[in-house]
């Protein structure tokens, strides 16, 4: 009897260790999941403007896959005030925006779930002499690229360049052979204003563009299970 328990018990846990080994990452439906996408691939997942939404896969991980939209997808401000006041990823409309309105109209109850809740940590102007604050890290499901993962993940202006779709031009959104400039959420050196990536791929580090300009696009950046 004692012979047999100890066989039950060595054969149960080989299997508990089997169901561990062959977990997948798990999404918000609590099922497991594997990523069936790498960097560099294009994938469609939500619509926009009447259209189906392009991403580009530009890393995996832990919490999934990192995309970003294929096209500035609308030209919006990162906040309506007019006044000079400092402006910060945490609480500006833009990031409201990107959580509220964007990501309840733009994806299914089913793409909900996979998408993942990220950490999306502040960052400083890289410039020497920059006035905006420290901020804080926040949670987001839907974000802005910040300069240094700009560098990380396009190596060439050519990369950075960014096609401009239809509904951000009928917004107001500035073209220049095709391709528009697109906010990153790194503040630049005056505390009104972010760094933009401009439609050649070159950035705007120093000066930036004050956050309530409406002819800078929207690149929506987040991590999915797909």
């Amino acid at each position: 009897m004692r012979y047999l328990k100890k066989v039950m018990s060595v054969a149960l846990a080989g299997i508990l260790a089997l169901g561990l080994c062959s977990c997948g990452k798990k999404s918000k439906s609590g099922k497991s999941a594997e990523l069936t996408v790498k960097k560099g691939d294009t994938v469609t997942f939500g619509s926009y403007g009447g259209k189906k939404i392009e991403w580009i896969v530009l890393d995996t991980g832990d919490n999934g896959a990192l995309i970003i939209s294929k096209e500035g997808l609308d030209a919006k401000q990162v906040d309506d005030q007019a006044e000079m006041i400092e402006y910060l990823w945490e609480d500006c409309d833009l990031r409201a925006w990107l959580n509220g309105e964007f990501y309840d109209k733009s994806f299914s109850d089913d793409e909900k779930l996979k998408i993942n809740k990220s950490t999306v940590k502040f960052e400083k102007c890289p410039e020497e002499y920059a006035f905006a604050s420290d901020g804080k890290d926040v949670e987001d499901y839907v974000f802005l690229l910040s300069y240094s993962e700009a560098e990380k993940y396009f190596k060439s202006d050519s990369d950075r360049k960014c096609p401009i779709s239809e509904t951000a031009k009928n917004n107001g959104g500035k073209e220049l052979g095709g391709y528009c400039r697109w906010w990153l959420r790194t503040n630049a050196v005056y505390k009104n204003s972010f760094i933009i990536v401009e439609s050649d791929g070159s950035y705007r580090t120093n000066s930036g563009t004050s956050g309530n300009q409406t002819e800078v696009c929207v690149r929506p950046a987040m991590w999915v299970t797909i």
